[in-house]
């Protein structure tokens, strides 16, 4: 590990996509992909091509949805259940495709004061 010294935008932000450890103040520590620093903040584990803009946002802890109305009734096919079950006794279905971890390896996006920030460490 190499600190990363000083601790100034400009200078962070030559680190971008590197692994970085980040001490904060009050002890705790995190662990994440520097996607950027700007705005007096760095940000942690940001995936490419959200909120490049500018427009940093809370990760949403929330996870409220809009309900969507459905029209009428559902159409049905008319074809028995056995026909949709077939093909799992021939072993052409393995199971649900992975997609990888739901928030990336390293967590979700978290963005961090620089004022609360007191070490900055790479891993190499």
């Amino acid at each position: 590990m190499e600190p990363i010294y000083p601790l100034t935008e400009e200078h962070l932000d030559r680190f971008r996509g590197q692994l970085v450890c980040v001490v904060m103040k009050d002890g705790t520590r995190h662990v994440g992909v520097l996607s950027r620093c700007r705005g007096g903040r760095l940000v942690l584990n940001e995936e490419a091509g959200s909120g490049e803009d500018g427009a940093d946002q809370q990760v949403e802890a929330s996870g409220k949805r809009r309900s969507r109305r459905r029209s009428g009734s559902r159409k049905r096919s008319g074809k028995p259940a056995e026909a949709y079950a077939a093909g799992f006794g021939r072993g052409e279905w393995a199971g649900p495709p992975f997609y990888g971890p739901p928030h990336g390896f390293f967590g979700p996006r978290l963005l961090l004061d620089l004022a609360l920030i007191a070490l900055v460490l790479l891993i190499l």
